[in-house]
């Protein structure tokens, strides 16, 4: 199987091409994708309110909001952030949140230049919506950081990077290889990570213990990976040795970010599978990590047994891209002899 990426405009920081996608009217599959994601939106909000399932990420977000970081892991910035949804009723804050997953999950597929479509009709956009999550804000953050690159608007890159970082075992990752990979200055890269590091800094002053209180929550009561794809629970450390072809073989710069993202989701000890938005956003060849990515749906019979082999998506993708790579290497070298 060839994957051809050339069109990744990842690297490219096409504004004008990138301004055009995100001009072009919604074509009616688009509009039918939004009013579905929307639909199943409600749907969630309705099982909530209904039945005793609950949202539960959601809900964490909004104890620590109150103060309880108990089961908080994330980044302390975004606390702000949550403590204006706890401002509002439990499910319009909520409603509102999935709203915005939508939204970044629409607006990170035009800016790269993925089939938003299958994307928003898709098991990882409906996981995250109905537990309340963030990864489709996570990518729309992330689609902000190329696009204030591309428009040289490094404050608007740096503030998005720092909402990013928030997940920063997957968004914060991601958003590192987009700054290293871009065709931009390193001064022009220091200028974009200048934010983030003020907010992580201003973190610091304000609760100077709280990255040694989430590593202590993690040692004593590690956060749930029911939905982990990463291959550490069944390689151990053995799965970082993933990240040694994308580093050493020669390739594209699209490519090898593709190469690097996938072995960030399968390589590190915790990776959730609805984290896979951002890689569905990407303008792969038939869409095949967002149409793979249903398989999810066996969630319904099997529970959370079956989310673990979702790791078979970025798996694929790797798979395909390092092989080719390979090949590419092997046969440059056999024509030199």
């Amino acid at each position: 199987m060839q994957l051809n990426l050339n069109s990744l405009n990842v690297l490219a920081l096409d504004a004008r091409a990138m301004d055009a996608r995100l001009r072009t009217r919604l074509s009616r599959s688009e509009w039918l994708a939004l009013l579905g994601a929307v639909g199943m939106l409600a749907g969630c909000v309705f099982v909530h309110i209904y039945t005793d399932h609950k949202p539960y990420d959601y809900e964490n977000y909004m104890l620590a909001a109150r103060g309880d970081f108990s089961i908080f892991f994330y980044g302390y910035w975004i606390w702000p952030i949550f403590v204006l949804f706890n401002q509002l009723p439990f499910f319009v804050g909520y409603a509102l949140f999935g709203l915005i997953n939508i939204a970044g999950t629409w607006f990170a597929a035009r800016v790269f230049g993925g089939r938003g479509v299958w994307v928003l009709l898709g098991f990882q956009l409906l996981y995250t919506l109905y537990f309340g999550n963030m990864a489709g804000i996570t990518a729309g953050g992330l689609a902000l950081v190329w696009w204030g690159m591309a428009h040289q608007r490094w404050h608007v890159a740096g503030a998005a990077m720092l909402i990013v970082m928030t997940k920063y075992q997957s968004g914060g990752l991601f958003g590192l290889l987009l700054i290293w990979l871009a065709d931009i200055s390193r001064r022009d890269k220091l200028r974009v990570l200048l934010v983030p590091c003020l907010g992580v800094l201003a973190t610091f002053l304000v609760q100077p213990t709280w990255l040694f209180e989430v590593i202590e929550r993690s040692r004593l009561s590690p956060p749930n990976s029911d939905g982990s794809i990463s291959l550490w629970r069944w390689v151990g450390p053995w799965a970082l040795l993933l990240f040694i072809p994308p580093l050493l073989l020669p390739m594209p710069r699209p490519h090898r970010f593709v190469a690097l993202i996938t072995a960030i989701s399968l390589g590190g000890p915790y990776f959730q599978q609805n984290d896979l938005v951002f890689l569905q956003t990407l303008p792969l060849p038939w869409a095949w990590p967002a149409l793979l990515g249903n398989l999810g749906y066996f969630y319904i019979p099997f529970r959370w047994q079956a989310l673990p082999y979702l790791a078979v998506v970025p798996l694929s993708v790797y798979g395909v891209v390092v092989v080719q790579a390979a090949r590419r290497y092997l046969t440059s070298k056999l024509a030199l002899q």
